[in-house]
């Protein structure tokens, strides 16, 4: 009986240690993925709903692109981003997301592209909130990162997106649809 005891407890501490280090991107609070407007273009229309895929960086990373609410030339998303350790080890960042107000969305010639600029840095270190009124002019990306995903009628279940981080290195995802 004993021995089933340290048998069962040592199942729970290990399944606590999977979770923890299997740990992907956060669910946040309040996702609410509004149904396109009819009147949007296709291509725009098709960005709506739940991205999935990681990053190519040295220390690959979850992340979930939730596109909530569109407009013919802005969104607004959730980019949830799972554990991130830098190569450095300068930063050992948690799960985590943050919500961009007002990411520019363009379209042309079967694609249609979203592109914000955010500080992931200062939010991983938690001096920012989880709120960005996103502002794209000359100098974003300058103190934080640039992100940009796009979707290609031709390859309709999956966004190519890019990060330049602050450090300004280039790194790429490539997500699947999953709502």
């Amino acid at each position: 009986m004993r021995r089933k005891n340290v048998l069962v407890a040592l199942l729970i501490i290990f399944i606590g240690i999977a979770t923890v280090l299997l740990a992907g991107s956060p669910e946040p609070s309040g996702v609410n993925i509004v149904p396109p407007d009819p009147s949007l273009p296709a291509e725009i229309k098709a960005l709506s709903g739940k991205w999935v895929g990681q990053w190519n960086s040295r220390f690959p990373w979850d992340s979930v692109l939730y596109v909530e609410n569109l407009g013919k030339q802005s969104a607004r998303v959730i980019h949830a981003y799972g554990d991130y350790t830098t190569s450095n080890m300068s930063c050992h960042c948690t799960p985590d997301y943050l919500r961009i107000h007002n990411a520019k969305v363009t379209y042309s010639d079967g694609k249609a592209t979203i592109e914000f600029a955010a500080n992931y840095r200062q939010h991983m270190l938690k001096q920012t909130s989880n709120d960005v009124r996103n502002k794209m002019d000359s100098t974003s990306g300058s103190h934080g990162s640039y992100a940009s995903f796009t979707w290609d009628m031709n390859k309709p279940d999956v966004i190519k997106g890019t990060m330049t981080t602050g450090h300004q290195h280039l790194i790429s995802i490539v997500m699947k649809k999953v709502e």
